[in-house]
């Protein structure tokens, strides 16, 4: 699940006050299929002489003939991490290191942030630079530059506030309540799904700092989980 991932990656950024976030335009189809051979063949010394082998087993079936690889295939989102991983994440974390910024990756979407300082224009240049150099251009109208000291933001789903705070956004958890009504009333929602979200709502809630819709929602899923147990 997307947000539960994100939640996990995001304690990093979450006392810091300046972000710059951006996501890259039709990542998949800028994948290079021979690049992504060599990159994987770098993983295995064994595989450093069969490159042309790999890519021959990428084209026939993990590669787009448009170019790219397949978007909805099951191999994508792992074949993509590691060809960002290598190419991408690894000048980024350098860079990042060199400005004492914070860098985080999901996918397709890219976070910087930075405590003490904005993330000025000089650097915004060479991080989209680097991200160029990688193959890759961003979306536009999908970068933005925040300050949490102006309101708190949502990062792929998951809120954050100025002093650390994490949550997560009202029609989530609504969402999540109205699974649990559907669950207990109708009987079409799996308890897996429910409890994974919860999860992610416990990951990134305080406990003894709950507004009143996420004590709505606790209160429900106290109310499911005896439903559970008393079938």
């Amino acid at each position: 699940m997307v947000l539960s991932q994100f939640a996990e990656s995001l304690p990093q950024h979450r006392y810091n006050r300046y972000f710059f976030l951006t996501d890259l335009q039709s990542a998949y189809q800028n994948v290079d299929g021979k690049k992504l051979a060599e990159v994987l063949c770098g993983l295995d010394p064994r595989l450093s002489a069969e490159r042309e082998e790999v890519y021959g087993f990428l084209t026939q079936f993990c590669l787009d003939p448009k170019g790219g690889l397949v978007v909805g295939a099951p191999a994508s989102p792992d074949l993509f991490n590691i060809y960002a991983g290598k190419l991408l994440d690894e000048p980024l974390a350098a860079l990042c290191e060199q400005y004492g910024l914070t860098y985080s990756r999901y996918l397709d979407d890219l976070a910087f942030s930075s405590r003490t300082e904005s993330i000025g224009e000089k650097k915004r240049k060479k991080l989209r630079a680097v991200i160029r150099t990688a193959g890759f251009s961003i979306s536009d109208h999908k970068t933005h530059v925040m300050d949490l000291a102006k309101g708190p933001i949502i990062i792929t789903g998951v809120g954050v506030e100025l002093g650390g705070r994490i949550f997560l956004p009202r029609h989530y958890l609504r969402m999540i309540r109205g699974l649990i009504h559907r669950a207990m009333h109708v009987g079409d929602v799996c308890e897996h799904r429910i409890h994974g979200m919860m999860g992610v709502f416990r990951s990134s809630s305080h406990k003894h700092n709950l507004n009143r819709t996420e004590i709505k929602l606790l209160f429900a899923y106290r109310l499911y989980q005896r439903f559970l147990r008393g079938r």
